[in-house]
């Protein structure tokens, strides 16, 4: 027979239904969980339900309530790394950024003259970086829908270096609002 530490009942020194769960409850899972929880002085004061969590302080158990994220909460979120979603293409003449499936656009070897433009339905505040270097020789750029404020749109790319703008939608249309060259 198992020895059991002190502090738990053992049925070969106790007698039905005074130190330990009455055997009329073997078919009554909830009334069960309930005797046990009484006999190793657990009980948490409510008969658990199905999916409830429960946290031991060292005296008793209490029954959580758990905070679940969904698309409406207002959850405050600590310590969280949010993944960016990101397009890369090599080039485009007309780079139609999707801005309800990222939030980042790069064009890696532009070799065309490039109009940039965002399509989906935005949200105040949304942002969107947008990267671009060409293959070696300067192109045209022009920015549809998309106006600089206090910052100037570059409308050429200088030749071999990297560019980032960054544009926020903000009263009702997208905004750029940084704009940086490789040195």
């Amino acid at each position: 027979m198992t020895s059991y530490p002190s502090s738990i009942w053992s049925p070969t020194s106790k007698t039905d239904g005074v130190d330990y769960p009455q055997a009329s409850h073997i078919n009554d899972l909830q009334n069960e969980v309930v005797a046990i929880e009484t006999a190793i002085k657990a009980n948490f004061g409510g008969t658990p339900t199905t999916g409830d969590l429960l946290y031991y302080d060292g005296t008793k158990w209490t029954a959580l309530t758990p905070t679940y994220i969904t698309a409406s909460s207002t959850t405050t979120l600590t310590n969280k790394r949010i993944t960016k979603r990101v397009a890369s293409t090599t080039d485009s003449a007309t780079a139609a950024i999707d801005g309800d499936s990222y939030d980042e656009y790069y064009l890696t070897a532009v070799a065309n003259n490039t109009t940039f433009s965002v399509t989906g339905t935005p949200t105040t505040g949304q942002e969107i970086f947008i990267g671009f270097k060409d293959a070696g020789v300067s192109k045209t750029l022009t920015w549809t829908s998309i106006t600089a404020l206090g910052v100037t749109l570059p409308t050429a790319t200088t030749a071999g270096k990297q560019h980032i703008v960054k544009i926020k939608y903000i009263s009702s249309a997208w905004r750029a609002i940084a704009v940086a060259v490789e040195a």
